[in-house]
């Protein structure tokens, strides 16, 4: 008897999933525990497995499409057989309490494990496809094109629109991994021209690696002339754009945290030659890259160890004072913003910061984060200065009670308080957004003094964890 694959519940907060891409089409034999296909959750692209082995026998949730948590996305079994074409159970309906009140998504410390990538009932228990399957089997990637129009549907199509391949990359045609597609449109390439090594001819990150990187542009030895460029002018018309399962989650929680959560806002400017002395020094280790952000994001932990009535939480009828340190470092993404957490921050080292940071902004571009790794922060920073931003305010994620904005680093004109001489001095803007509820002006008055301090003598980061 056929069973069906259904949309795994894959984080706390899932209702719903996006087929990212099939692995295996129809027709395909399938062993038990491989990866048949990836579905794009809120914030990442998970693996999901057949939970035994048979024949693929029909993918009722083309890629592109959305299917709710539980609903069958293919059907398993033996060759020949027929998949069934009616509901055999109501399909289970999300937990739309449970969603109202996920208000933090993005910051909200999960308590339950993370459900396997793997599709789980049996097809005595589970609900029919929304629709009938294909009655054959067809190439992977056909039902794009083809399949019939649904709500889901027009968000599949949307989503894949959105990703906008460059053309001649990937197309759904041409079966790649998302780090691989990721890799190949920063670069130029075309995946059709590469011979995959995944499973089915897959082209992965590994395969992109072999093929030769275009010399530079420029001669070697000949000074480097830096240029403005400004991004190519683009033809503008109207259009409704379908949220992708990101941005409905980015919605969503922003949109709880204001106007639900009255924000206040402070500025505080700091002296960064110590720091930038400080990262040098550290990078003569030889232990890898150390950015000023490193150095920013262990300075709010050791601030944070200092005034934990910042490190809290709304909690609708308390304030939840949080028992560890747990720094967020929004990350932008394609696709709009994601926030990994450097858990006990406070007790890790500079040089151990430094390698985390960068493991999880990798992997969240690729959006290979695991769910335990994006939520349950206690408080977050957002830096823009790297694209030249002098301040800002950046908005709380909910129910964190604070969020550090970061400007640029610039070298300005300032009064030498040792000297009174006005000398050329490095300095950078740093914003607090508090929520009210939870924290006070002077609180966060204090917060940035002592972060002040702390940037302005950052010894105090390499004499402990």
């Amino acid at each position: 008897m056929p069973k069906p694959i259904n949309m795994p519940k894959l984080s706390d907060e899932m209702t719903e999933g996006k087929i990212a891409e099939w692995l295996k089409k129809q027709g395909d034999e399938v062993k038990a525990g491989e990866v048949v296909a990836q579905v794009e959750t809120e914030k990442a692209t998970l693996d999901v497995e057949a939970f035994e082995g048979g024949v693929l026998l029909a993918v009722v949730v083309q890629a592109g499409e959305t299917a709710p948590v539980g609903r069958p996305i293919a059907w398993i079994g033996k060759a020949g057989e027929q998949v069934p074409d009616q509901p055999a159970a109501p399909a289970p309906q999300p937990d739309a309490a449970k969603e109202a009140k996920a208000g933090g998504e993005i910051s909200k410390e999960s308590t339950q494990p993370v459900a396997p990538a793997q599709a789980t009932p049996p097809a005595a228990t589970v609900p029919a496809p929304p629709r009938p399957p294909p009655s054959a089997p067809a190439p992977a990637g056909a039902g794009r094109a083809t399949g019939a129009p649904s709500p889901q549907g027009a968000e599949g199509r949307g989503g894949a629109a959105a990703e906008k391949p460059a053309p001649g990359t990937f197309t759904g045609r041409v079966p790649a991994s998302p780090a691989a597609r990721k890799a190949a449109r920063e670069r130029g390439l075309d995946l059709s021209r590469l011979k995959g090594s995944g499973p089915g001819g897959r082209v992965v990150l590994a395969d992109l690696e072999q093929v030769p990187r275009a010399a530079p542009a420029a001669a070697a030895g000949a000074p480097a002339k830096k240029r403005r460029e400004l991004p190519p002018r683009r033809a503008l018309h109207d259009e409704s754009l379908p949220l992708s399962p990101m941005r409905k989650a980015i919605a969503r929680n922003l949109g709880v945290a204001k106007p639900g959560a009255p924000h206040f806002y402070l500025e505080i400017s700091a002296d960064l030659r110590r720091l930038v002395s400080l990262r040098e020094q550290l990078e003569e280790l030889g232990e890898g890259p150390v950015s000023l952000n490193d150095l920013v994001l262990k300075a709010a932990a050791e601030t944070l160890t200092r005034h934990p009535e910042v490190n809290a939480a709304w909690g609708g009828d308390a304030i939840l004072r949080r028992g560890a340190v747990h720094v967020g470092m929004a990350v932008a993404v394609e696709e709009g913003l994601i926030t990994p957490v450097l858990r006990d921050a406070d007790r890790k080292s500079v040089l151990e910061i430094a390698r985390l940071s960068r493991d999880l902004a990798k992997r969240a571009r690729d959006r290979r984060l695991k769910p335990e790794e994006y939520q349950g922060a206690s408080f977050t920073v957002s830096n823009l200065g790297m694209f030249g931003i002098d301040a800002f305010y950046a908005i709380i994620n909910p129910p964190e009670a604070a969020i550090l904005s970061v400007g640029a680093a610039q070298k300005v004109p300032w009064v030498d308080e040792a000297t009174g001489e006005i000398v050329a001095m490095e300095r950078c803007r740093f914003g607090l957004s508090g929520d009210h509820r939870v924290i006070d002006g002077a609180v966060g008055a204090r917060f940035l003094q002592t972060f002040k301090a702390v940037v302005e003598s950052p010894l105090r980061l390499v004499a402990a964890p």
